[in-house]
């Protein structure tokens, strides 16, 4: 358990209140919630209406999917694993849906990582906007592969979206359902709102939290998959959701607090027992096991950077844990 959380909480808090983002504006904070054993700190900056949590809704289908393996589903007729080809699973899908080209190694771990084989990532706002939504799919399977699948790393939203297709052509159930009824639910949530994009749900952004339904997501990896004594996501899952499976050098600069030097299935890992997920304008889901500690936030804040700093007294090292590459 984490010393003084109360303490470090009330820190942060007036970091949050006192501090400035770039051009001096307030930080544009509406939540910070932190956990620790049976203790809990929870703080609003505004009202509770759920709001898009953007890249942490790779963490929810990531969740999923984790367990949907683990329970020997299929989709369609194919049994899904991470070794899944997902080129066997578009042949399954009905006839109308658009092919990909040239993705003959992509497995279904490719969609998760971000190692499908594409030279950078893409499907965000900025490259999408103007385009019809109904025409994303062909978008996003269209570009050529520049890199074997599996050997080259490019955060994207290709991966969870490809994926929230082939989940509702192959079940029936809109992506945002498909994850409810396997992860949502046992934590207490009803089926929330998902962006779409045309008829899909957009997978890898749009998912939408209020604080303490994103803090119960944290909470559920705290306490090592297990939400209010019921086992949701097993060890094995969770492990390999918050290991690296790919190294990300260049994606952190020096003295960062949460370094991202590797990515598992939806979280970073900061290569030293920590691992979070990050959204864009101030969303964060931080895990850190050696404190058993669970920090959120929604916000409201493109500076980040300027967040991020805020909540350093919540995520810095106990004296007693150095190691090397700790971030501090």
């Amino acid at each position: 358990m984490i010393e003084n959380l109360a303490g470090r909480t009330t820190e942060a808090v007036a970091r949050l209140t006192a501090d400035r983002a770039t051009g001096g504006r307030p930080i544009g904070i509406r939540s910070l919630i932190a956990s620790s054993g049976t203790e809990r700190h929870e703080y609003r900056f505004g009202d509770d209406a759920a709001i898009d949590v953007r890249s942490i809704s790779k963490v929810a289908l990531a969740a999923a999917v984790g367990v949907a393996i683990d329970r020997g589903e299929r989709l369609g007729t194919v049994e899904l694993s991470l070794r899944t080809p997902v080129l066997e699973l578009f042949e399954r899908a009905p006839a109308g849906l658009s092919r990909p080209v040239g993705w003959a190694g992509v497995r279904v771990g490719h969609l998760l990582n971000g190692t499908i084989g594409h030279d950078e990532g893409f499907l965000f706002r900025r490259d999408i906007g103007g385009r019809d939504p109904a025409g994303l799919l062909d978008y996003a399977i269209g570009r050529p592969l520049t890199h074997p699948p599996g050997t080259h790393f490019a955060y994207s939203n290709v991966g969870p979206f490809v994926l929230s297709v082939l989940v509702q052509e192959l079940t029936g159930q809109r992506l945002t359902e498909w994850v409810a009824d396997r992860v949502l639910a046992p934590l207490g949530m009803p089926t929330p709102q998902w962006r779409r994009y045309g008829r899909f749900d957009a997978g890898g952004t749009g998912l939408r939290l209020r604080p303490r339904e994103l803090h119960a997501l944290a909470d559920l990896f705290r306490g090592g998959g297990a939400f209010d004594g019921q086992r949701v996501l097993s060890t094995g899952w969770l492990a390999a959701m918050t290991s690296p499976s790919v190294r990300t050098p260049g994606r952190t600069g020096p003295g960062d607090i949460l370094p991202k030097v590797g990515y598992g299935y939806g979280m970073w890992s900061c290569g030293d027992g920590r691992y979070f997920c990050d959204g864009t304008d101030g969303q964060y889901l931080i895990v850190d096991p050696r404190q058993d500690l669970a920090v959120s936030t929604l916000a409201d804040e493109p500076d980040m950077a300027a967040l991020r700093s805020c909540l350093a007294p919540l995520l810095r090292s106990p004296p007693e844990l150095p190691r090397p590459g700790v971030c501090r």
